[in-house]
């Protein structure tokens, strides 16, 4: 049987969030998944002190205690948009398994964290447009997954619609490494609409071109003795990485640079 593809969901309530089942109906993701939405209120809830058979909660001053309520309510709203989330979900993709939760921590981290609890394969996020001030101070949430996630991460944009037959474009950054071959098996691996096109991109710095050349280990696959220009190897990967997408049914172009 083959395993589900554990796929967490960052979910806050906002529109760019609400379009994530129509991105992902464009992923070529598999049938079977398990979907786990996710939203974080960014609040700070104390710890409860364990009582007798029950979980007491501690004395505190009143200022306190009505931040602590409020802390609460914002979790329970979370709750409610994770759930809404969830139902979406499951009626876009009702073969899927999903199910949903709430938790009070940094919004950012709270996505890691539990990704990396679960052993999430992929995380989406949706992303927001923030500039100026306000990304210097505040931040971005899917930047800092982004960076951090220990797997892959789909950011979801608000972008122009299209029509709902429209095929997916995919670019794919070629550079020889062992990550770029991993995201050309994960395309070859999905099931995506038909006409569907895919751009193989390859960018050569000069002091690469101009200097000595030195391969690094996983290009030597690429290289072979009898090539007598150094970076002859790019065109042999790209030309190779294009068969076997369109192998799989893929309309594929290159572009080298």
């Amino acid at each position: 049987m083959t395993e589900r593809m554990k796929m967490l969901i960052g979910d806050d309530g906002s529109d760019s969030a609400r379009g994530i089942p129509d991105e992902l109906a464009r992923a070529g993701l598999p049938e079977s998944v398990a979907a786990r939405v996710l939203a974080v209120a960014d609040v700070w809830l104390p710890p409860s002190v364990a009582g007798e058979g029950k979980m007491a909660v501690e004395v505190t001053p009143l200022a306190i205690e009505r931040a602590q309520g409020a802390a609460r309510a914002k979790v329970q709203e979370m709750e409610a948009i994770a759930a809404a989330g969830a139902d979406q979900l499951r009626t876009a993709f009702p073969a899927w398994e999903v199910t949903s939760e709430a938790l009070a921590d940094s919004p950012s981290w709270g996505i890691l964290k539990r990704a990396s609890e679960w052993g999430a394969n992929l995380i989406v996020v949706a992303a927001h447009g923030q500039t100026g001030f306000s990304r210097l101070t505040v931040g971005s949430v899917s930047r800092k997954v982004v960076s951090e996630a220990s797997c892959s991460v789909r950011v979801v944009r608000q972008v122009a619609a299209l029509p709902p037959d429209h095929p997916p474009r995919l670019v794919i950054g070629l550079d020889g490494s062992s990550d770029a071959d991993l995201a050309l098996r994960t395309v070859r691996q999905r099931q995506w609409p038909a006409g569907t096109e895919v751009h193989l991109v390859t960018a050569i710095d000069e002091k690469v071109v101009t200097g000595v050349f030195h391969p690094n280990p996983s290009h030597a696959r690429w290289i072979e003795a009898s090539d007598e220009q150094p970076l002859r190897w790019v065109e042999r990967m790209l030309a190779t990485s294009q068969a076997e997408l369109t192998a799989s049914g893929l309309t594929v172009s290159v572009h080298q640079e």
